[in-house]
């Protein structure tokens, strides 16, 4: 394992002239915190620009790392002791659970790229937090049964997904029954590994729509030795270059036509194997010498004319400077490794019988649920779930969840009163779990309470 960040911040930042960082110091910038939001929908928050100096200063081209986001002002003047607030708008996309990302922005004068955090915390209403559909190898010489899906949610008793909104090219995506997807890879697909979304529109109140990563290793009759074809790690200045060899499961001799690498700088060449075979071919890839130091992610697309078809081969790599020392970050084995948190599931107790909490209840005459959990170093918070039936349906009755403080090393007690209740009618209670990552789980041993 190579030190990446230290690669990517020499690459990005560099040294700043005495004038440039004396600009940089009066310069300052305050993240922000976008609090909790579903998933797919926009995140926003201000972040804070201040200038403390007697110089003027321009601070524009804001982008956000390993994501899509946009900035409002996106080209802003900052006058001699001044602040100004730049909105952002960040794509959750597929995030959940806490979430951090980083804002990078030029300035004028130039200082060297900036950067700020963006973070927040990413709920979904699906049980599944990040659904996955992996349709594995699929043999296109062969005929295949659709795969079935299905999403449930208990933020709605009558969970459904109202639509296909959008599907990529290669899969035909239709509804087999009101929560569930039929999926499947269509003849013409272009054979190699594929991977992307499908977004669904979804009936619950606070998320509208959900996307689906889909991922498959379509294989027809002419397959690389190596998919994705790992280049490793290499220095400029160097022959770099890696080898896939393509062979006919018929063992028939075939034909290639253009061949291209996409993502990165480089050459292919088409060689003989060895030995010699009809069914086989061997594909150098050649990174260019003009290909700037960093992090290579493409594709080696090769036509096949007989065929009608289109291979592609994902390729990665890392091309670091000639002088560049790697350090080795691999933990030593001796180590002792951490001891996993331990379950709440024995831990927490959902009950009118736990200990006294030291905070006053919450106001209303509902029922008053109090509970009491340690190891928290990795609990976000807590959800409520209830239902008029100890077999369920348990829904959603706190959007907004009760949080834990996972700073505290110590046993916490909870409270949490539900005051949308019929006095007189029962109802049988849950806690859920969600993790930093925003991971759930459903706690067992329902409570059964009886409204006053």
């Amino acid at each position: 394992m190579i030190d990446w960040i230290a690669l990517a911040v020499g690459a990005v930042l560099g040294a700043a002239t005495p004038a440039a960082q004396q600009v940089s110091n009066a310069l300052s910038v305050e993240g922000c915190d976008f609090g909790e939001v579903y998933a797919t929908a926009p995140a926003r928050c201000d972040l804070t620009l201040s200038n403390a100096g007697d110089t003027a200063i321009r601070v524009h081209g804001f982008r956000v790392v390993s994501g899509n986001g946009t900035a409002m002002p996106d080209d802003v003047s900052l006058a001699p002791h001044s602040t100004v607030q730049v909105r952002m708008e960040v794509d959750t996309g597929t995030s959940a659970g806490r979430n951090s990302y980083i804002v990078l922005f030029d300035s004028t004068p130039p200082m060297g790229v900036r950067s700020a955090k963006v973070k927040g915390y990413v709920l979904t209403a699906l049980d599944q937090v990040s659904p996955v559909i992996d349709l594995g190898v699929v043999d296109m010489t062969a005929t295949a049964a659709p795969r079935e899906y299905a999403l449930t949610s208990h933020e709605v008793a009558d969970f459904r997904i109202n639509g296909v909104v959008q599907a990529p090219t290669w899969l035909d995506v239709t509804l087999a029954q009101p929560h569930v997807l039929s999926v499947s890879v269509k003849p013409g697909a272009s054979w190699g590994l594929h991977e992307d979304y499908i977004r669904v529109a979804l009936n619950t109140p606070r998320q509208h729509e959900a996307l689906i990563k889909v991922k498959a290793d379509v294989r027809g009759d002419v397959v690389p030795s190596a998919n994705p074809l790992d280049l490793g790690i290499m220095r400029a200045g160097n022959r770099n270059e890696a080898l896939v060899r393509l062979n006919s499961r018929s063992q028939k001799a075939f034909k290639l036509g253009k061949i291209a690498v996409e993502g990165f700088n480089a050459r292919t060449e088409v060689l003989p194997c060895r030995p010699k075979a009809d069914g086989c071919k061997l594909v150098r890839v050649v990174v260019s010498k003009d290909q700037a130091v960093g992090s290579l992610r493409g594709t080696l697309h090769v036509e096949l004319p007989e065929s009608g078809r289109q291979l592609s081969v994902s390729t990665w790599g890392l091309l670091v400077p000639k002088d560049y020392k790697i350090r080795d970050v691999t933990p030593d084995p001796g180590q002792s490794k951490a001891t996993a948190p331990a379950s709440l599931h024995d831990e927490l107790k959902a009950s009118t019988q736990v200990k006294k909490s030291e905070q006053a209840p919450p106001p209303g005459d509902g029922p008053l649920l109090k509970w009491t959990a340690s190891s928290l170093d990795t609990v976000y918070g807590f959800q409520i779930f209830r239902a008029d039936s100890e077999q369920g349906p348990f829904l959603l009755i706190n959007p907004k969840p009760v949080l834990a403080d996972m700073n505290d090393e110590n046993p916490q007690t909870f409270q949490w009163r539900d005051n949308d209740v019929r006095h007189g009618a029962t109802y049988y209670y849950s806690i859920g779990i969600l993790r930093v990552d925003g991971k759930k789980e459903h706690l067992a041993g329902p409570q059964k309470v009886v409204a006053k």
